[in-house]
């Protein structure tokens, strides 16, 4: 019995060496969280020679003669209070498919830079996998650089559930054993994560930032497998769009068999903290 009332005393006592372990990275959730605070939405108009060559690919059996349909105009919209996005295509004779194949093609250029890394409102859900691991916390010093290690290991496989880090590049939420990840603490961003799955497989993410007087901006994520097996670049090049750092261009460059395959983006059009269209607004909304 005596034990029994003692257990809650001792998880109140283990909270605030959890809330330690994870100090550093926490600290830079709330940095990402608060870069550029003037934003509130923005909308964008894509382009890529990609959409094109799908729509080639789909008529490809269609009579010589036939006619094809345009190209569609492809926009994104994003709103912050909600850390929404949205793909779609517009212009006349969209059809559904063609809508849906926008949505495919866009999974690859989805990220919100920002909001990637150790996503805002997952604070307690990375504490309660602290919870679960054991936790190493190291301070490193890297040509002068100091860094701070977080390392967790698990008993079981987890499944992080976007609480690390968000979908899109390819680094895997399932079967993880292992979390390792490095931040700056005096810079306040996160410059490599590292995940060992239950299979062995070893993954990591390595961020590359551009300073600017606004602070850091994430130019360059590169993620790699420890096989040689994945390879993928993803690179942000930004422009100043009414004193607001915004993409300009992305490219994914992913290597794989020998082979290389290179998908460029181009950003154009920006209209920035403007009132979206009712639809638009309900597709974004919570």
């Amino acid at each position: 019995m005596k034990s029994l009332l003692l257990l809650p005393v001792l998880l109140l006592l283990a909270l605030p060496a959890l809330a330690d372990e994870l100090q550093s990275v926490e600290m830079v959730a709330r940095a990402y969280a608060k870069k550029q605070p003037a934003l509130e939405n923005y909308q964008v108009t894509i382009q890529t020679d990609q959409i094109a060559r799908m729509i080639e690919r789909m008529t490809a059996n269609l009579p010589v003669d036939a006619p094809r349909p345009e190209s569609p105009v492809v926009r994104k919209y994003w709103q912050r209070n909600t850390g929404k996005s949205l793909f779609r295509a517009e212009g006349p004779n969209v059809f559904p498919y063609m809508q849906e194949m926008v949505q495919r093609f866009s999974r690859d250029f989805a990220l919100e830079l920002y909001s990637f890394l150790l996503p805002a409102g997952r604070s307690a859900d990375r504490a309660a996998f602290a919870a679960r691991a054991e936790v190493k916390v190291a301070d490193n010093d890297l040509a002068g650089v100091k860094l701070q290690t977080t390392t967790l290991k698990f008993k079981t496989p987890v499944d992080l559930k976007g609480a690390f880090f968000a979908d899109g590049l390819g680094l895997p939420q399932r079967q993880v054993t292992r979390l390792v990840i490095d931040v700056n603490p005096e810079q306040e961003i996160l410059t490599r994560l590292e995940l060992t799955q239950v299979d062995g497989q070893v993954l990591t993410l390595e961020v590359r930032y551009r300073e600017v007087p606004a602070g850091q901006l994430p130019e360059e994520f590169m993620l790699t497998s420890l096989d040689g097996r994945v390879d993928t670049r993803f690179a942000t090049r930004f422009e100043l769009v009414d004193d607001i750092w915004l993409p300009a261009s992305q490219e994914r460059i992913v290597l794989h068999d020998g082979r290389k395959e290179v998908v460029k983006v181009d950003f154009v059009d920006y209209r920035v903290n403007v009132d979206f269209p009712r639809d638009i607004r309900k597709l974004l909304a919570p």
